[in-house]
C-alpha cells in the first residue's frame, strides 16, 4: 500500500530522490514512459463527417458506464473518464441524432410488414419450437426480374455461419428473413440476423433472471465456439490487410430483441382486442384473485380489493445510460402509467391547494413529518448523475405488480399516489357509475384521505364511501396512536390479517427481477398454491388465539364478550381524547419542553465525567469541551424558563389530563416514555438493515456507525425514562409502581413487549390499560376476528380466480370456433366472428395472423391452469368452510374445473400435436422432496415480515 499523501492530520510522504546515475536515468525513463501513456489518453482530432464512417465505428463501440453513484455527495470532484467522455459526445452529437431517427424511422416502416410474415411463420413452426420446420423458407415463388445477394451473418442456438441470402424488389429485406426463422440486426440491408427462436430464449430468460445484452451475447457466442467458424472482421485501426477480430454482437443483437419486443407488443394488442377486454380485463389478468368475477360474501364495510402504495430509490437511472433523442417518441411499457397522467395530477393538485380557502398543505401533520414520503426534500442535486431517481409502485395484495411511475429528479411526492388511487378507480369502473369498494395502503394513508376530503376530490366515492384509508403496518408504529385506531389495519376490520402488501417494494431485494418480469396471470404459476400455504397459515394463527382465549376465559373469567367490551371502550376512550389546534401545539411544546430536560440532564452528567477526570489525561477535544459546557448549561436553562413562562400555568391546568402535579408529570413521562420506544426502534430498524446480506465492508462499516449512534440514542432516552420514573414512584403512592428495567433489559425487549403498553402511564384507573390479561385477550381477539377476515377473503379469492379461469375458457372456445369455422356468405356472423373479421380489416393481414396469437394465447392459458391444477382442487375443498353466502353456482365449480383441465390437456395435444408425457416419480422421498423445495420457494415470495408492533 503506498503512503498516506494529503491532509488528515499526518504528514505528506517525502519522496526519496534517486543519487547515482543509474537511479536517476531509471526515474527519467519512468516519466518519459508516463508522459507518453497520458499523450494516449488526449481525445483525437476530430474526424472528418462521413455518415458510412460513423456507421462502421458505432457498430464495434461497447460500453459500460458506472451507474453506481451512492456516494458522490455534493461537492466531490468525480473523476472524468476521457473515453467515456468522448463518446458521450459523439452519442450527443446532432449527426449520431439524426442518423439514430433515420434508424428508427425504417424500423417503424418495416414492423408492419414483419408482423403479418411473423405470425404466419409462428403458426407453421409452432413458435419456432419445431426442430425441423424452425428455419425452412417460408417464401412464396414470386416473379421478380431483379433480384440482389448478399452475404448475411446467421447466429442461431446451435449454429453460427454465413449465407448468401437472395433477396428481391417484392418485400423488404427483413419480412425475408423472418420467413427464413430470423430477424436482422439492422431495419435495411441487414448483415447480421439472430434466429427468432435464439431471441425468444433471451426475451424468457430476461424474464425471469433479468440478464442484460452484452453478458448474454458474450456467452451465446463462446458456447457456439464449440463447432463453429469465427466471425472475424477487418481491424480499422491497422493498415495490414491480414489484421482482423473478433465479431461483438450486443448492438446488432440489442436491435433484433428490440424488434421481437416489438412483434410481443403488438401480439398482446391484437389479443387484447380478440377478447374485448377493458380496463378492468386487464386488472384481471394481472390478478384475477383480486379482480376476478365477484363472489358474494363480502361484508358492506369489507373493501373489494385492497392496493398498496409505496417508494423506492434503489432504481435509478444515470444520465448516460442511453441519450434521449427529444424528435423521437418513447413508448412507455404498458406496467408504467404514463408521464402525461402523472404532470396533470401534479398541475391539478397545484391548482386546487391554491383555490382552497385555508391553503393548508398535505405534510403540514405530526404523522407526515414522521416520513419523507409526502413532501420529500431530496432533490435532483442528491442523485446529480441520475434522471430517473427511483419507482413509485402500487400492487395488490398478492405482491402483484399493478402500476409503475417513474421518479424523475425529485423525491417522493404527493401527485405519485393521487395519480395511482385515480388511475384505479377509473380502471375499476362499471359501466356509468361506480361501485367497487377500494382499499389503499400507504405509508401516510391519514394524510392522503384528509387532503382527499379536504379538496373534494372523487365526491362520488366519498358520498357512497368507496374509499377507504389505511397505513402500510411496516411505517404504523410512527404514526400517534389516535391516527392507528383510525388507520392501522392490525386494529381495524377489513383489512384481513395484517395488510402487510407490499414487501417486496418496501425491500426490493430482487426487484431488478420483480420490474422486468411481465404481469399478466400467465406468470403466476404458484398463485394457487400461495393462497393455500397462507390459509392454511392463517388457520393455524386462529387456533392459537381461539385457545388463548379459551384459558384466559378458564384462569381470569373474561369471556370474549367482556374482552370486545374493553376493545370498544378503549377506542372510544382514546378516540374521545382528540387533541384541538391549541392542545397539540401546547403538548408540542410540552414535547419540546422535555427534550430541554433531557439536554440538560445529559450536559451535566457530561460536565462531571470530564471534571472527574485529571487534567494531564484530557485530551484536547476534552478540554475544549469543558470551557463550553457551562455556556451550554446557562443557554438550555434560559430556553426553559422561557419555554414554562409561555406555558404559562392557567393553559397547562386546562391541558386535558393535567388537573394535578401527578397528571403533569404523567405527561412528561408519557412523551420521554414515546422518545425511548422510539429510539428503540431506531435500534430494531437499524439491525435488521445490518443483518441483510450482499453489502460490502465499507456499508458494513457505515451500518457500524450509525448502530453506535442509534444505541448512545437509546441510552440517553432510557436515563431520562428511567429518571423520570423513578421520581414518579418515590413522589406519589401508586397500587402498582411504574416498570424502570435496566438498560440492557430495554435492549433485551421486543417490540411487543408489555413494557411497551402506554396505558399506566395514560389511563392508569382503566382494566384494558392495567390488566395483562385484558390486554393479551384483546390482542388475541383481534388476531381471531383478523383470521376469521382473512379467511373469508381467500375463500372468495380463490374462487374469484377460478371463476376467471372459466370464463377466460368459455371466451377463447368461442374464438377458437369463429377462427376455424368455414363461413358462407349468406350465414349470420356471431359477434365474435364479426370481431375477428373486424381486427383482420382494420390490420390488413389474413385470418392465420389471428390462429397464430389464438395459439400462443391458448398455450399460455394452459399451462396456467395446468400448474394451478396441482392445489386448487385442495383448495376449493379446504376453504369451502369460510364460504358466507354458499350459491349453487360456487357448488359446481369444481366440476367446472375438472372440465377445463380436462380440455386443457386435450388443446395443448392439438395445437402441439403430441401427446403430453405422464412421468412418475422414482420413488415417494423425491416427490417430498420437490414439494418441500416448492413451498420454501413459495414461502420466500410471499412470507410474513416480522411486525414491529404498535404503541397505544
Amino acid at each position: 500500500m503506498g503512503g498516506f499523501e494529503g491532509e488528515g492530520g499526518k504528514k505528506q510522504r517525502r519522496s526519496k530522490k534517486p543519487r547515482t546515475a543509474q537511479g536517476v536515468a531509471f526515474q527519467e525513463e519512468i516519466e518519459r514512459g508516463s508522459q507518453e501513456f497520458i499523450s494516449t489518453l488526449q481525445p483525437p482530432q476530430p474526424a472528418p463527417q462521413d455518415a458510412s464512417r460513423l456507421t462502421n465505428h458505432s457498430q464495434q463501440q461497447d460500453f459500460n458506464n458506472d451507474t453506481n453513484h451512492e456516494h458522490n455527495y455534493e461537492g466531490e470532484t468525480v473523476p472524468i473518464n476521457r473515453q467515456v467522455q468522448q463518446l458521450q459526445d459523439y452519442l450527443e452529437s446532432e449527426d449520431h441524432m439524426l442518423k439514430k431517427l433515420l434508424e428508427e424511422k425504417h424500423w417503424e416502416e418495416v414492423y408492419d410488414g414483419m408482423f403479418s410474415r411473423f405470425y404466419e411463420c409462428s403458426a407453421k413452426t409452432s413458435d419456432w419450437g419445431d426442430p425441423v420446420e424452425w428455419n425452412r423458407d417460408f417464401k412464396l415463388p414470386c416473379r421478380c426480374t431483379h433480384t440482389r445477394t448478399r452475404p448475411v451473418v446467421l447466429i442461431d442456438i446451435f449454429t453460427r455461419k454465413q449465407e448468401e441470402v437472395i433477396f428481391c424488389d417484392c418485400q423488404r429485406d427483413q419480412m425475408r428473413l423472418v420467413q427464413m426463422g430470423y430477424i436482422g440486426g439492422a431495419p435495411k440491408f441487414p448483415r447480421t440476423a439472430f434466429s427468432i427462436r435464439l431471441l425468444r430464449l433471451h426475451h424468457i430468460l430476461w424474464k425471469r433472471s433479468g440478464v442484460t445484452m452484452s453478458p448474454f451475447s458474450k456467452s451465446i457466442d463462446e458456447f457456439l465456439d464449440a463447432y463453429n467458424p469465427l466471425i472475424l472482421v477487418p481491424n480499422s485501426s491497422d493498415g495490414s490487410d491480414q489484421s482482423y477480430h473478433t465479431r461483438e454482437w450486443r448492438r446488432t443483437m440489442s436491435s433484433a430483441v428490440d424488434a421481437y419486443r416489438e412483434m410481443l407488443r403488438r401480439e398482446k394488442l391484437i389479443h387484447e382486442r380478440m377478447l374485448a377486454m377493458g380496463p378492468l380485463d386487464k386488472l384481471a389478468d394481472k390478478c384475477p384473485k383480486c379482480y376476478g368475477p365477484l363472489v358474494n360474501g363480502k361484508r358492506e364495510d369489507e373493501p373489494h380489493c385492497i392496493v398498496c402504495m409505496d417508494g423506492n430509490f434503489q432504481h435509478r437511472r444515470h444520465l448516460k445510460a442511453s441519450v434521449e433523442i427529444p424528435q423521437l417518441k418513447q413508448q412507455s411499457p404498458s406496467l408504467f402509467v404514463e408521464p402525461q397522467q402523472v404532470s396533470d395530477m401534479e398541475r391539478k393538485l397545484k391548482q386546487e391547494t391554491q383555490a382552497s380557502a385555508d391553503n393548508v398543505d398535505d405534510g403540514t401533520d405530526r404523522c407526515t413529518q414522521q416520513h419523507t414520503a409526502a413532501d420529500d426534500v431530496r432533490t435532483g442535486k442528491t442523485w446529480k448523475e441520475c434522471d430517473n431517481t427511483g419507482l413509485f409502485g402500487m400492487a395488490c395484495r398478492h405482491n402483484q405488480i399493478l402500476q409503475l411511475i417513474n421518479i424523475v429528479q425529485s423525491g417522493e411526492k404527493a401527485h405519485f399516489p393521487m395519480t395511482m388511487i385515480n388511475k384505479l378507480i377509473e380502471d375499476t369502473k362499471e359501466g356509468e357509475g361506480y361501485s367497487k369498494k377500494l382499499g389503499f395502503l400507504y405509508d401516510i394513508g391519514c394524510n392522503i384521505e384528509k387532503g382527499i376530503i379536504r379538496r373534494n376530490q372523487f365526491p362520488e366515492h366519498l358520498e357512497f364511501n368507496l374509499l377507504r384509508f389505511g397505513t402500510s403496518v411496516f411505517h404504523a408504529y410512527v404514526h400517534q396512536w389516535s391516527c392507528q385506531l383510525r388507520y392501522n389495519p392490525r386494529l381495524n376490520e377489513g383489512w384481513g390479517r395484517d395488510g402487510t402488501n407490499l414487501g417486496f417494494l418496501v425491500s426490493f431485494s430482487q426487484a431488478t427481477a420483480v420490474c422486468n418480469q411481465e404481469s399478466p396471470s400467465a406468470n403466476q404459476t404458484g398463485a394457487v398454491h400461495l393462497l393455500l400455504a397462507r390459509g392454511k397459515h392463517i388457520e393455524q394463527e386462529k387456533t392459537k388465539s381461539s385457545e388463548i382465549l379459551r384459558q384466559i376465559e378458564l384462569e381470569f373469567g373474561h369471556n370474549l364478550e367482556n374482552l370486545k367490551g374493553q376493545w370498544d371502550r378503549q377506542r372510544a376512550i382514546q378516540l374521545a381524547v382528540m387533541e384541538t389546534a391549541t392542545e397539540k401545539e401546547m403538548l408540542d411544546q410540552i414535547e419540546e419542553l422535555v427534550e430541554l430536560e433531557d439536554k440538560l440532564r445529559e450536559a451535566n452528567r457530561e460536565l462531571h465525567e470530564l471534571r472527574q477526570t485529571r487534567r494531564r489525561r484530557r485530551t484536547t477535544v476534552q478540554s475544549h469541551r469543558l470551557e463550553q459546557i457551562p455556556e451550554t448549561l446557562t443557554f438550555i436553562e434560559a430556553e426553559i424558563g422561557s419555554l414554562v413562562a409561555e406555558l404559562g400555568s392557567e393553559n397547562f391546568r386546562n391541558l386535558p389530563g393535567a388537573s394535578n402535579a401527578q397528571s403533569k408529570a404523567l405527561i412528561k413521562l408519557k412523551i420521554s416514555k414515546s422518545k425511548l420506544y422510539e429510539a428503540k426502534v431506531g435500534v430494531v430498524e437499524m439491525q435488521r438493515k445490518w443483518d441483510t446480506g450482499g453489502s460490502g465492508t465499507r456499508v458494513q462499516a457505515r451500518y457500524k456507525k450509525q448502530m453506535n449512534e442509534k444505541v448512545r440514542l437509546l441510552k440517553n432516552k432510557w436515563l431520562a425514562y428511567d429518571h423520570r420514573a423513578q421520581n414518579y414512584n418515590s413522589e406519589f403512592t401508586l397500587p402498582t409502581a411504574l416498570e424502570t428495567p435496566t438498560l440492557e433489559e430495554v435492549k433485551s425487549f421486543g417490540m411487543e413487549d408489555a413494557f411497551w403498553n402506554m396505558g399506566p402511564v395514560s389511563h392508569p384507573n382503566e382494566p384494558w390499560a392495567i390488566d395483562l390479561n385484558i390486554q393479551k385477550g384483546i390482542s388475541a381477539y383481534l388476531t381471531l376476528i383478523h383470521c376469521q377476515d382473512e379467511l373469508n377473503r381467500i375463500s372468495r379469492e380463490a374462487r374469484q380466480a377460478v371463476k376467471w379461469a372459466i370464463q377466460r375458457d368459455k371466451k377463447m372456445e368461442e374464438i377458437y370456433t369463429a377462427l376455424n369455422s368455414e363461413n358462407q356468405e349468406t350465414d349470420v356472423l356471431t359477434e365474435t366472428q364479426t370481431r375477428m373479421a373486424n381486427i383482420s380489416s382494420n390490420h390488413h393481414f389474413q385470418k392465420s395472423v389471428l390462429q397464430s396469437i389464438f395459439q400462443n394465447s391458448a398455450k399460455r392459458h394452459c399451462r396456467l391452469w395446468m400448474s394451478w391444477n396441482q392445489k386448487c382442487r385442495e383448495l376449493l375443498s379446504w376453504s369451502n368452510k369460510y364460504v358466507i353466502d354458499q350459491t349453487d353456482e360456487n357448488s359446481n365449480l369444481l366440476e367446472h374445473w375438472d372440465s377445463l383441465i380436462v380440455k386443457s390437456q386435450d388443446m395443448w395435444e392439438k395445437l402441439v400435436k403430441g401427446e403430453s408425457v405422464i412421468m412418475e416419480f422414482g420413488d415417494q422421498a423425491d416427490h417430498e422432496e420437490e414439494e418441500i423445495l416448492d413451498q420454501e420457494v413459495l414461502e420466500h415470495q410471499g412470507g410474513e415480515p416480522e411486525m414491529l408492533g404498535t404503541i397505544n
